[in-house]
Order: structure tokens, then C-alpha cells, then sequence
């Protein structure tokens, strides 16, 4: 999990602003900024490189203490700040640690040049985090323990779900002859091929190696659709895949027992493909 793949494009309260234009400027005159931009977060750059930050409790406590005529330039010789960074191939699990290290609500990427490229606060930080230990890095569909997390939370609810269990056939040899980036490839061109065929409602989870499920929120035939969608937008891109459908309680008396019906139809499925062979 690379910095530089979760720098969001939205300032989220954050402005870059050019030191230049703001160094004479009071604190007070930097505060009217503040309160009209609604800022949390000011990033002073000279030549794109930051010259100071400034937040928004800071300034507080600044005019608190007397301090609103102070300009931004005579603030930086009376408090210099030492500008906390990582770069932007850093990881986030660094990110992470450094922010615990200097007990900092954000922290400043920059590229190899050291030319700043945004803030990685620690609310983005810990969204992100969590969504790591919900997701799989490659596939970025949810992983299997959420999947055992879902299973506990819906088994025997009077709900509907149905189960879409997919295998990609001939992976292994894939691997083999042609190497783990293009097996990572297929991978990651069918689990967008899955993302972009389910609903908002429903959840889609790499299980394990080439193996996906899929939890479809509404009946069979709406499962059966969903299934169908995926089949074809995998044959269009040349991806041999092997369903299996079940559905709780149409076909199951359990979400769990769903899971395993449809891991069952798959397998039937990709033997009728060995034996038509």
C-alpha cells in the first residue's frame, strides 16, 4: 500500500498556498482566510517546497495569546516547526508509524524530487487502515474475514442472499508458463469485471488464490442475472471462468451451506469442461 495510490484529490479542509504572497500577512488576516476558506489545514509552499504549515488550532491559541498581529514571516523565526515527511512510495504502515512516533494528526508527502505532493491526515489514515484489514491488496474486493464477519451477522436472518462462487479456470498454468504478473493481471481484470457487475447492495470477496464469492442480496433469479452479466464480460475478455449458484433459503437452510452448494456447482461445472475436452 504505496502513499502515493490514496492521496485523495479533495483539499478535505486542506489549502496549498504560495508563502510569498502570505508571508506579510498577520495572523489575523490569516485567520479571515481561514474562517472563509472553512481550512483546517494551511500548507505554505516556496518553490514547491513547504515552508510552513499552519492548522487551525494553532492559530487559535496564537491570537489567544496575543499574537494576531504577528505576520506569517516573523511567526516562522519565532516558532519554526520541523516539517514532518515521508515520500509519496512510502507505505502507508510507515505513515503509520511516524504519526504514532511525533503523536501527529498529519503528515506531509513529497515526491523523490522532495517537491510536495499533498497531506496524509491521521482520520484519512485510519479509514484507510481499516479498509486494509477489510480488503485484499491486489484484487481490492473485500477479504475472506469479512466474508466470515458477514456470515455471522446474516446466519439465520429472514433475509434473502444469494451466493455466486467463481473459479478461474486454467490459473495455475497461467502462472506457470507465463509468471505471477500475468496471473496478477488476469486477476485484477476479472475482479474489476466482477466489481462492475453487482449492485452497491451486494458484496464481492476474492476467497482465496483464483477462487471468488459474491453475496447478491435479492432472490435466485436476480443471482442468476448477476451470474450471467459476469460470464459474459469474462468471455468478452477472453477470461475462462467456472460458476456455481445457490441461495439462502431457497437452496439452503444456511448462509454457510449456501457458500458450500455453490462451491459444489462450480466444481460440477469446471468437471463438465474436463470432460467435454
Amino acid at each position: 500500500m504505496k502513499i502515493k495510490d490514496y492521496l485523495e484529490e479533495k483539499n478535505n479542509g486542506i489549502f496549498v498556498l504560495d508563502y510569498e504572497k502570505y508571508k506579510n500577512k498577520t495572523l489575523d488576516e490569516i485567520s479571515e482566510e481561514f474562517v472563509k476558506n472553512n481550512a483546517d489545514i494551511f500548507v505554505f509552499l516556496k518553490d514547491n517546497k513547504v515552508k510552513y504549515i499552519l492548522t487551525h488550532t494553532d492559530l487559535i491559541e496564537l491570537i489567544l495569546e496575543h499574537k494576531k498581529m504577528l505576520t506569517l514571516k516573523e511567526l516562522i523565526n519565532i516558532k519554526p516547526k520541523k516539517i514532518i515527511s515521508l515520500k509519496e512510495d512510502d507505505t502507508i504502515i510507515e505513515a503509520y508509524n511516524l504519526m504514532r512516533k511525533y503523536n501527529i494528526e498529519h503528515l506531509i508527502i513529497l515526491d523523490n524530487q522532495g517537491n510536495f505532493k499533498g497531506i496524509l491526515t491521521y482520520k484519512n489514515l485510519a479509514f484507510l487502515l481499516t479498509n486494509f484489514a477489510l480488503k485484499d491488496e491486489l484484487t481490492k474486493l473485500y477479504n475472506r474475514r469479512f466474508l466470515d464477519f458477514l456470515i455471522d451477522k446474516y446466519e439465520g436472518k429472514d433475509i434473502e442472499i444469494g451466493v455466486i462462487f467463481i473459479d478461474c479456470d486454467n490459473f495455475k498454468k497461467i502462472n506457470d508458463t507465463e509468471g505471477h504478473q500475468k496471473g496478477d493481471k488476469l486477476l485484477k481484470k476479472l475482479s474489476s469485471i466482477i466489481r462492475n457487475s453487482i449492485r452497491e447492495i451486494d458484496y464481492a470477496f476474492r476467497y482465496g488464490g483464483d477462487e471468488f464469492i459474491i453475496l447478491v442480496f435479492n432472490n435466485l433469479n436476480i443471482t442468476k442475472k448477476i451470474a450471467n452479466r459476469i460470464l459474459k464480460k469474462a468471455k468478452e475478455n477472453n477470461i475462462e471462468i467456472s460458476i456455481g449458484i445457490s441461495h439462502y433459503p431457497t437452496l439452503a437452510s444456511s448462509l454457510k451451506e449456501a457458500i458450500l452448494k455453490a462451491d459444489e456447482d462450480m466444481y460440477k461445472e469446471k468437471k463438465k469442461k474436463r470432460l467435454a475436452i
